[in-house]
């Protein structure tokens, strides 16, 4: 019995030495193995019965340091972090150029800045003024290259987002499936170190792409979760989601909604970008979110100061001898021919001295020509053609209009209202009315002696042949154009015409030159506005008060396009009247034409009326939505309409931006504002309450000018061959009854009308728009900010339905969000459709006055200056255009003059750009005063300096890595010394073990032999 205890004693020696070597082969030949830990087997001594019987294998223990592993993975995310950082940061510095390097875009500003003083020397030089307008396309053009290699960055970061993503989802799955197998193998007893190993592997990569915590379990499986909580791996493995953006844009940002989430099927709405905070993931969502935008910001704030820095003084200028008859602005006005911005309401009766216009201007207009005119009620033409007549009579006289090609009803008013036909009748009046109704009303005379006959083939057509009695007596009709055929609209939805008016006692003068550069002519902007020579748009030569002593403050822009025309057109050159002279506002912009080539126009800003006064900068207030109260104030006259613009932004100012902020800002005062585009107001009226938040105030706005919109509609008249019903729901179900539109020819107008004047209470309101020849569209919303759908059924029209013609669609035209950018926040409120945005706002009666624009600092956001700065097209083509000198008094002559020699603006440009101007805060940047150049190298030096700092850091964490992994290595990796050295023990009592039982066989043997 002691032989065979002692044999299986023996035995036991022999398997467990066995496998102890078994263990050593495994980590020898595991020594170079990624992610291998070493194990370590430990005999345990066996008894029965309190008898010693042997030895059995042990637990077999992985030596790891847990606390040292989850101070790597901490690193590995950290270095992760900045790995990825380091493969832009070289990049953007290259880009950027390096401290005082000749390609920085701070030395480009220098060269525009040294070729406008070089051409201050020789200023006809042609050469000298081809460098200045190659060295400006150089600059735009590193501007634009900078921005387009930027938004490159942040697409390529998005890619590797969506990449990393990939990865991150299979060290996921990878983890799920080796915890499964490790609770499976744990559970019989079988070893899992290896499956261990594997997972602290895939862990630890996975700590490279993002930050993440983890616990074990009772059953050996691991759970995974962000660090602000959420289940990556748990009962399975939690999938990350994100798709890739294929475009960029330097306005685009994350928490506007232009880049996708990161998501996680465990809680699909909700992006847990923020969540990640360490990692390559946070490397490349600062990369994309944070530090190209701040970047970025920072260019735009340069180009945009540098946009407006060269304009401001390019547009005192002059280019005589170059002649310069006609001028061209780059601000973008509502267009006064949008009659549900512009037109004026009269009585129906034309009430005396409430004349308005059909257009809005002085000229004549090709979408308001008499022959255009059609039916309110039925939408047919009115089958006006030239050659037509239209003849009032009294027992004294007669005056007869004819109508031509060019005829608007903007003529037959002026015709009508300076018709004398003698006896005591002393003129008429005339007008049309919001409804497009045309009235016509005697003024003094005594009747029946001076009643008045209204014939001719234009007066039947017009529904105008008939009787007028004197004294106020009055003929109406009802007309209308495309433009003029529309509804008024509910109180505040329709915004007034934009104005402007001076500060204090600046004026402008307007001169007119000789191709020698003498004055033929000069006035100044108050003396014209004022005066009753000169008709303003609707033909009367009224006095207009330009000064903030007006009340109500503010003209017209449309006055004041018409006032400089009728000046021009009263002065000559060589005995000829100028009579061909324009100014008025073309598709939104001012357009000013002497009419005669040789003859050139130009402005001087000054601190007074007088001729010869000093000069300024006219300061002028700029009133978006005409309630008379200033929401911009701009300097210089040329420099408003931008009539003499050096550099030009490509796209419209369809973004505009608070300045940076804290998240939590409130504003102290509630607040009413509008949003309004070229089609008119967008929506509501905004009121928001005080103690707002930028993210109440953005949500705000989105509610207030969300829209259903139709389809851009070459006409607004149209024939349904049946009846339509629209039926406008919300969320709650109709707002209104049905409204059914009869079957015949109808409008927008009608349809609007009709929406508007449903029975019953509804919050429905309806708007028909035009936003230029032939661009007409219907717009409905509600009054509350609710969303609306709008369903049409019915309306077949010879092609398709009324549904499918006007394809009405719930719009955003104005999107608010909260965007973070350097220190803190901006209010970005874009228009959608990127076209040319206006804020007006109810400032309150402090002194000076503020309104939500000045409690946030609204303003025309300088995002996306740099990539659409460019010179203006007609520069690059004639660089003689270049502005050098400015108009000059001479006091001995009492007269203005050109002279060919004079270097007044170029200096200024010179002197500008190398002055000191606020720069607004912008990406990491705070504002202060710099030179332009002094500001571009600051950006430069600070992409310099983080660029360093970057480096700097990943070579500390890559040398922290390395003795984090030497300390583990040390105490978890292989060692082949000791394994040798272990080896060989369990060699040695391996052979002990196989001795003992030699021995006890030799015993055995030698009892079976005595037996024997």
């Amino acid at each position: 019995m002691a032989i065979t205890l002692g044999l299986n004693t023996a035995l036991s020696g022999l398997l467990t030495n066995q496998k102890g070597l078994d263990t050593i082969s495994q980590n020898i030949v595991n020594v170079n193995t990624k992610g291998y830990v070493r194990k370590v087997m430990t005999p345990e001594s066996v008894t029965v019965a309190g008898i010693g019987a042997g030895v059995q294998q042990g637990a077999l223990i992985r030596n790891v340091d847990q606390g040292l592993l989850k101070d790597i993975r901490a690193q590995t995310s950290t270095q992760g972090a900045l790995d990825s950082s380091q493969t832009y940061y070289p990049r953007i510095e290259d880009l950027f150029g390096k401290v005082g390097s000749s390609t920085t875009i701070s030395h480009q500003i220098q060269q525009l800045q040294s070729s406008f003083e070089t051409l201050a020397t020789q200023v006809n030089t042609p050469a000298f003024q081809s460098s200045v307008v190659q060295t400006a396309k150089d600059t735009t053009a590193q501007f634009n290259e900078m921005t387009s290699q930027l938004q490159n960055l942040r697409l390529e970061a998005d890619r590797a987002i969506h990449d990393t993503i990939g990865t991150v989802n299979q060290d996921l799955a990878n983890i799920f499936d080796l915890n499964q197998k490790i609770v499976r193998n744990g559970a019989i007893g079988a070893d899992v170190g290896d499956l261990q190993d594997k997972r602290d592997s895939a862990l630890t990569d996975l700590a490279k792409y993002m930050d993440i915590q983890y616990f074990e379990r009772g059953d050996g499986s691991y759970g995974v979760f962000t660090q602000s909580g959420k289940t990556l791996v748990d009962k399975g493995a939690a999938v990350l989601s994100h798709v890739a953006t294929t475009i960029t844009d330097s306005w685009m940002t994350a928490a506007g909604g232009n880049f996708n989430k990161i998501t996680l099927s465990t809680s699909t709405s909700t992006d847990i970008s923020a969540e990640i905070s360490n990692g390559q993931l946070r490397s490349l969502l600062d990369m994309r979110d944070t530090v190209v935008p701040n970047l970025q910001a920072q260019i735009d704030e340069a180009a945009a100061k540098l946009k407006d820095t060269v304009n401001l003084v390019h547009n005192r200028g002059t280019v005589y001898p170059t002649q310069s008859s006609k001028l061209s602005g780059t601000r973008q006005f509502i267009s006064p021919n949008n009659p549900t911005l512009n037109l004026v309401g009269i009585a129906s009766n034309g009430t005396v001295g409430t004349t308005v216009t059909a257009d809005g201007s002085a000229t004549a207009d090709s979408t308001h020509l008499l022959t255009s005119l059609t039916d309110t009620t039925t939408g047919a033409s009115l089958n006006i053609t030239a050659g037509q007549t239209l003849t009032l009579t009294n027992g004294t006289g007669s005056n007869t209009f004819t109508v031509n090609a060019a005829s608007t009803l903007q003529s037959l008013q002026t015709f009508i209202k300076g018709a004398t036909l003698g006896g005591s009748l002393t003129g008429f009046l005339t007008g049309i009315d919001a409804l497009g109704r045309l009235s016509i009303t005697t003024n003094g005379g005594t009747a029946p002696a001076d009643n008045v006959t209204i014939s001719g083939s234009l007066a039947t057509e017009l529904g105008l042949a008939t009787t007028v009695a004197a004294g106020g007596g009055v003929a109406g009709t009802s007309i209308a154009t495309a433009k003029l055929g529309y509804s008024p609209l509910p109180a505040g939805t329709a915004p007034l015409p934009q104005k402007m008016w001076l500060t204090g006692n600046d004026d402008t003068t307007i001169a007119i030159f000789d191709p020698s550069g003498n004055q033929l002519a000069s006035t100044t902007l108050r003396t014209i506005m004022t005066s009753t020579s000169y008709t303003d748009a609707a033909g009367n030569g009224t006095s207009l008060d330009i000064s903030t002593a007006a009340s109500p403050l503010g003209v017209k822009i449309t006055d004041v396009a018409a006032k400089v025309q009728s000046w021009m057109r009263q002065q000559s050159y060589q005995g000829n009247l100028l009579s061909s002279a324009s100014a008025s506002i073309s598709t939104g912009k001012m357009v000013m034409d002497t009419g005669v080539s040789a003859v050139t126009l130009a402005f001087r800003d000054q601190v007074a009326t007088a001729d010869g006064s000093a000069t300024t900068d006219t300061r002028i207030n700029f009133d978006v939505d005409g309630d008379s109260k200033a929401d911009q104030t701009v300097s210089g006259f040329s420099n408003f309409f931008g009539l003499n613009d050096f550099f030009v932004k490509t796209v419209p100012n369809s973004i505009q931006d608070s300045g940076i902020l804290d998240q939590n800002q409130t504003i102290g005062t509630a607040r009413t504002f509008t949003i309004s585009d070229p089609s008119g107001q967008i929506g509501n009226t905004i009121s928001v309450s005080a103690g707002a938040n930028l993210a109440t105030i953005a949500a705000k706005i989105n509610a207030q000018t969300q829209t259903n919109e139709s389809s851009i509609l070459t006409s607004s008249s149209l024939t349904l061959n049946s009846a339509a019903t629209f039926t406008i729901t919300d969320a709650n179900g109709n707002v209104c009854a049905p409204v059914t539109i009869a079957a015949g020819a109808t409008s927008l107008t009608a349809i609007a009308n009709a929406i508007n004047g449903v029975a019953g209470a509804t919050s429905a309101v309806a708007k028909a728009y035009q936003t230029g020849p032939n661009s007409f569209g219907l717009r409905i919303f509600d009054s509350r900010g609710e969303p609306l759908n709008v369903s049409i059924t019915g309306g077949t029209m010879s092609s398709g339905n009324l549904s499918s013609y006007l394809g009405m669609q719930q719009t955003q035209l104005v999107q608010a969000s909260v965007v973070p950018e350097g220190s803190g926040y901006r209010l970005r409120i874009r228009q959608t459709a990127d076209q040319e945005m206006f804020i007006g706002a109810t400032p309150d009666t402090l002194t000076p006055p503020g309104s939500i624009l000045t409690d946030l600092d609204i303003h025309q956001a300088s995002v996306r200056a740099a990539g659409k700065i460019d010179v203006r097209t007609d520069i690059q083509g004639s660089p003689a255009k270049v502005s050098r000198g400015a108009v000059q008094y001479n006091t001995d002559l009492g007269k203005y003059y050109l002279s060919e020699g004079d270097n007044t603006t170029v200096l200024g440009l010179g002197a500008a750009m190398s002055g000191k101007v606020n720069m607004a805060a912008a990406g990491s940047l705070y504002s202060g005063s710099y030179s332009i150049s002094e500001y571009a190298a600051a950006t430069v030096a600070q992409v310099s300096t983080d660029a360093s700092h970057v480096k700097d850091r990943l070579d500390y964490e890559t040398t922290l890595g390395q003795s984090l992994n030497s300390q583990y290595t040390s105490l978890s990796g292989v060692n082949i010394d000791e394994e040798v050295s272990n080896m060989i023990n369990f060699q040695q009592a391996y052979s002990a073990s196989a001795k003992v039982i030699s021995t006890l066989q030799e015993m055995l043997d030698t009892l079976i032999n005595i037996m024997k």
